[in-house]
C-alpha cells in the first residue's frame, strides 16, 4: 500500500471516531442530576463533573475531526497537484 492510501484509511477512521464521540456526548441533564442530588453542595459537585466530562470528550472529539481532516487533505492535495 502506498502512503497516501494508509494515509486515507486512517484519516477516515479518525473522522468516524471523532463524529461518534461527537455524537453520543449526551452526558446526563444538570437539570435531572440536580434533582437527585440531597443537597446544594452535592448538586453543584455533580453538575461540574459533569461538565468538565463533557467538554473533555467535545475536545477530544474536535480533534480527532480535525486532525483527521488534515490527514484527509494532504494526500488529496498532493494528488490534485499531481493531476496539474
Amino acid at each position: 500500500m502506498k502512503k497516501e492510501q494508509i494515509l486515507l484509511i486512517v484519516s477516515a477512521i479518525l473522522l468516524v471516531i471523532g463524529l461518534v464521540l461527537s455524537m453520543t456526548n449526551g452526558g446526563a441533564d444538570n437539570v435531572t442530576i440536580a434533582q437527585q442530588a440531597t443537597n446544594a453542595q452535592e448538586a453543584a459537585l455533580a453538575i461540574s463533573a459533569n461538565n468538565q466530562k463533557e467538554i473533555i470528550m467535545n475536545a477530544i472529539s474536535m480533534f480527532l475531526i480535525g486532525f483527521g481532516g488534515v490527514l484527509m487533505a494532504v494526500p488529496a492535495l498532493k494528488f490534485l497537484k499531481k493531476k496539474n
